[in-house]
């Protein structure tokens, strides 16, 4: 699909396959205005390994077969879920290129990944929710991966069922209401900055029974706590607790808590009934 300048494609409110790509390899190629209509976008193409989203959203996107991988060469826009199928990718084709899902982010099955593979990239991302799946894998931006929402069944926020590599970048969970669950254990820099001071963000484990943060915490506004009780937590860098934040590892938490770095409380601090 190619959209010349002062073109328009305006897009069905079902779904448009994408099967072939243009002769210099691109898939989607918008000099012009894509109208998104609330469908769906498939990429189902052997070949085609680029995309531009000239300023525009797609709604929904679904890569299937894009030649195992795709590339967006823009800041890519994406107001509905973006789903990453198995042996799929969908990585930045220039370091400063950003990455925004307004709805869910789903990656799915053996060799699927989604994110960048080079430590010189510098594009922050946000999504709605992100889901690992057995097999898939997100490579995480070396700047920011901002959280904006949960899956509504399930209230995981972010889940990892795959591998999570965080190219010592910082995840960051600013879901505006409702508690939300968190499955991953290890991170390198967490902020937590909710919409409401009394919003939990419940860490649960992957395996080992603890959570390891490698950088530094910082708990802006919500709640950080351990879903489980017997879980251990050890942040290697500071722990900043602003104003508005809350450490809740409360006395129904039995798991160690370590520090390695400084501890900065101006909110609240809630130590377990286990070793702190």
């Amino acid at each position: 699909l190619t959209i010349e300048s002062g073109g328009t494609y305006s897009a069905t409110s079902g779904t448009t396959t994408i099967t072939d790509d243009t002769s210099d390899d691109y898939l989607i190629k918008n000099a012009g205005t894509f109208t998104h209509n609330s469908g769906t976008v498939v990429f189902d193409s052997a070949n085609g390994v680029l995309v531009t989203f000239g300023g525009d959203y797609l709604n929904d996107l679904t890569i299937t077969n894009a030649g195992g991988g795709c590339r967006w060469k823009d800041d890519a826009l994406i107001a509905g879920d973006l789903i990453i199928g198995a042996g799929e990718s969908f990585r930045p084709e220039h370091n400063g290129n950003t990455l925004t899902v307004t709805g869910n982010v789903t990656i799915n099955g053996s060799s699927a990944y989604l994110g960048p593979l080079y430590p010189q990239y510098v594009g922050a991302h946000t999504f709605g929710s992100l889901t690992i799946n057995s097999g898939g894998e997100y490579k995480a931006s070396y700047t920011t991966t901002t959280i904006t929402s949960r899956i509504t069944a399930t209230e995981f926020a972010f889940q990892n069922l795959g591998t999570f590599t965080h190219n010592n970048g910082t995840v960051k969970f600013a879901h505006p209401s409702g508690h939300s669950y968190v499955q991953e254990s290890n991170f390198y820099n967490v902020e937590i900055n909710t919409g409401g001071t009394g919003i939990e963000v419940r860490f649960l484990d992957t395996g080992g029974n603890l959570c390891t943060i490698w950088g530094d915490l910082t708990i802006t506004r919500g709640e950080f706590e351990m879903e489980t009780a017997g879980d251990a937590v050890t942040v290697h860098g500071n722990t900043y607790i602003g104003a508005n934040g809350k450490y809740d590892n409360d006395g129904n938490q039995s798991g160690t808590t370590t520090h390695h770095g400084l501890v900065t409380n101006s909110g609240t601090y809630k130590t377990s009934s286990g070793t702190n």
